[in-house]
Order: C-alpha cells, then sequence, then structure tokens
C-alpha cells in the first residue's frame, strides 16, 4: 500500500511537470516499478502466473491516482495521458478501451441538459422545466413532444421562451450520439443549430447518423455573410473533406470555409447572432 501510494504520487509529479518529457519518463517510470522482482517484495508484480492479480493491482493504481490530493480538473485534463500509461503498463496498444475501461472503474453517468418548454409537459415531470440527468433517465420519461431542438451553446437554449409540444437539448457537442436513446424524438421534428464553423457542421453530420430527419437551421451562407461583422477564427478546423450526411447546401457551404473563401478559418458562434432575429427564425421552425 504504501510503495503504491508513492508510485502514484511520482506518477503525477512527472506528468505536471512539463519540462520532462512527460509520456517517457512517466510510462518508464511505471515500467519499472511494475515489473516482477523477487527482492521487492512491495512492488507491483508482472503478468506472470497471476494475471487477475495484475489486473486488480491496475485498478488500484488508477483507483490511488482518482483519489489523490488532485483537483478536479488535474485528472479530467490528463485522462489521455493516463489511459496511454495504463495501456503501456498493460502492454496492450489497441485504442478501444477508454480511461474507465483500461482501469477497470465504473464511469460517471453522462448527463444531458434539456429544457422542457411546454407547460403541459412540464406537468409530467413535476412541474420541472430544466433538467439535468443521467441519458437513461431522460431517455425514459417518454415525452409526447412534437418539436426537439438541439442547440450547441448554453445561454441559447436557456433564452428559448414557452413553445407547445417542445423540449430543447444544450451543450451536447459531440456527445450527441446520446440522441440515439431517445426514442420518443422519432414521433418528433428535430432541430439542430450549432455554431457556423466545420465544427459545428461535423457535429450535424455526427447528429444525423441517430436523427437522419433532422433539419439544420442559421447554419447557411446568407446567416453567415449577414453577420460578418462578428466573425471570429476557429482555432483549429475540423479534418473531414466531406461530410457525406450535410445536405447539398450544408456541404457546399462547408467546403468554402475549408478552403478558406472568406478568409482564415471564418467562425460565426451562434451566441453572436442578435437574438430577435434568431428567436423568429426558432419559431418559424414549428410550421
Amino acid at each position: 500500500m504504501v510503495f503504491r501510494d508513492r508510485l502514484v504520487r511520482r506518477a503525477i509529479s512527472l506528468i505536471d511537470n512539463p519540462s520532462r518529457s512527460l509520456s517517457r519518463r512517466t510510462f518508464a517510470y511505471i515500467d519499472m516499478v511494475c515489473t516482477s522482482s523477487p527482492h521487492r517484495p512491495g512492488r507491483l508484480q508482472g503478468k506472470g502466473k497471476h494475471p487477475g492479480q495484475f489486473s486488480t493491482r491496475i485498478t488500484a493504481v488508477c483507483w490511488s491516482i482518482f483519489n489523490a490530493p488532485q483537483h478536479s480538473k488535474w485528472l479530467d485534463g490528463r485522462k489521455g495521458l493516463l489511459t496511454d500509461l495504463v495501456a503501456a503498463i498493460q502492454e496492450d496498444s489497441s485504442s478501444e478501451l477508454d480511461f474507465y475501461q483500461r482501469c477497470g472503474l465504473k464511469a460517471p453517468p453522462l448527463l444531458v441538459r434539456m429544457r422542457v418548454l411546454d407547460q403541459s409537459l412540464r406537468a409530467r415531470v413535476g412541474g420541472v422545466g430544466d433538467i439535468t440527468a443521467p441519458v437513461e433517465d431522460l431517455a425514459a420519461l417518454n415525452l409526447p413532444v412534437s418539436h426537439v431542438f438541439i442547440v450547441e451553446n448554453l445561454q441559447t437554449g436557456l433564452a428559448m421562451s414557452d413553445m407547445p409540444g417542445a423540449v430543447v437539448f444544450m451543450r451536447l457537442g459531440y456527445n450527441v450520439d446520446v440522441l440515439a436513446r431517445f426514442s420518443w424524438l422519432a414521433r418528433a421534428k428535430c432541430i439542430y443549430w450549432g455554431d457556423l464553423d466545420t465544427h459545428g457542421f461535423a457535429i450535424l453530420h455526427r447528429a444525423r447518423s441517430y436523427v437522419p430527419a433532422l433539419q439544420s437551421v442559421l447554419m447557411d451562407e446568407d446567416t453567415l455573410l449577414q453577420h460578418k461583422t462578428l466573425w471570429v477564427d476557429e482555432s483549429a478546423q475540423h479534418p473531414a473533406t466531406e461530410l457525406t450526411l450535410l445536405t447539398e447546401q450544408e456541404q457546399q457551404l462547408y467546403r468554402d470555409l475549408k478552403q478558406q473563401r472568406w478568409g482564415q478559418n471564418v467562425r460565426l458562434e451562434q451566441e453572436r447572432i442578435d437574438w430577435a432575429t434568431a428567436w423568429s427564425v426558432l419559431q418559424r421552425a414549428l410550421a
């Protein structure tokens, strides 16, 4: 136990020191202490004769990292490196397992935030209008909705007023795959409004994998050009050349952004669009 805790503290110190070669030094250190040795009974044993013990000890190391006196943001920003670290210990180069699977830990539930924009629908959930809950819990509500809005920006969703038969999902980002778990979306008109940049279109493309009839609003060339003074830079564009689930018009605009037609990495964030203009478009989407 003492040696294991010392191992974790040492690994954390290496990961946190950018002046050292992070991965190389960290992996080398973990590899050293995880090597079986008859002269070091306190060492973590390798796979050897008892692979189950090895797996258990890897889980113990991961548990200790979780429970080390670090801020939660420390872990959130280093899961990729820690995943690679444990994979190196396990001598497994595959990338199929995420951090929690790799460490044998239970992943926290994915929370989704949804606002219910109709009084009669709110009555079905105890009058609550703003719900943050695990995906499975929200999906089980099976609300009789007629319209579902998916918006990228939290403030956009919070600004929306009541609309008959409608709910809005906020800030899903690339986690739009959770929409596949909501069977009741199939009977609703679904509308997506994201940032007008390459990643906004990539998220729309991904969402259509699960909601094929998903429509976009305020993600067209006219909207982009009408707000030229509000453009900002997209720090890094999405790498794909084509996104096959976009409409012809959406795909052309995506190409234009990729080819720098109007300038370097042009981006229009949805919250920069005048709300009166945006709200009018969202209301017309109910038709």
